[in-house]
């Protein structure tokens, strides 16, 4: 018993970062029917025009995802909520 609380209060293990890979935010909004998902340097940059930053609208119903423009990006940040991020990486 004892074993399992010290395993529950030890943190995980920080991961280190390559030289090559870019810190990143991954931000998740929602509507009333879809979630996007957007990557952001956090640096507060622009974000690269590559896949690992691509913003993705996943359909509520399905669950498909498909790549949007900044553009649509954009709009759609303002008229969801954020729901959630967590750090990340991306590729350099």
């Amino acid at each position: 018993m004892l074993t399992m609380l010290a395993a529950c209060q030890q943190a995980p293990a920080a991961r280190q970062r390559a030289e090559h890979e870019q810190p990143v935010l991954r931000v998740l909004y929602r509507d009333g029917h879809d979630s996007m998902l957007r990557t952001l340097p956090r640096d507060g940059g622009p974000a690269p025009d590559d896949e690992c930053h691509a913003a993705l609208l996943i359909d509520g119903q399905t669950g498909a995802a498909r790549r949007l423009s900044r553009a649509e990006a954009d709009a759609r940040t303002a008229t969801m909520q954020l729901a959630g991020a967590t750090p990340g990486t991306c590729p350099g």
